[in-house]
């Protein structure tokens, strides 16, 4: 596993098209088609909002998915790589301090290179 740091050619792209998921569509297809499965945690059961907030490396194989109402409001981010077609879920990042209503996902970002993240919240 590649280490991350969290804090509080036309490739692919990660939209959020339905509550609790975000799918990698393909700029080069007319119209977008879906490449593989939804990426979406296994472990969400609630209302996370998963998807809210996408990034991904300039490669398109390393993708960072927000979901700010995790864990009632404090908020996550999952890291996906890309094998081929193949989407896996590699890490769930949250902050051993946060507590609340943080929602950390509100906003994320990814290095060209996918090794490092910078995860936002939103604090009321």
């Amino acid at each position: 596993m590649r280490g991350w740091l969290a804090c509080a050619s036309a490739i692919s792209v990660l939209c959020g098209l339905v509550a609790s998921s975000a799918s990698a569509l393909s700029l080069t297809a007319n119209p977008f088609v879906q490449q593989g499965e939804k990426l979406t945690s296994t472990e969400l059961t609630e209302h996370a909002e998963q998807g809210s907030s996408v990034a991904i490396s300039a490669n398109g194989e390393t993708a960072l998915v927000g979901a700010l109402a995790y864990d009632s409001f404090t908020g996550a981010a999952w890291v996906y790589v890309r094998t081929g077609s193949t989407w896996t879920e590699q890490a769930k990042l949250t902050s051993k301090e946060a507590s609340g209503n943080v929602q950390q996902g509100y906003s994320v970002a990814l290095s060209a290179n996918g090794d490092t993240a910078l995860i936002g919240g939103k604090a009321y």
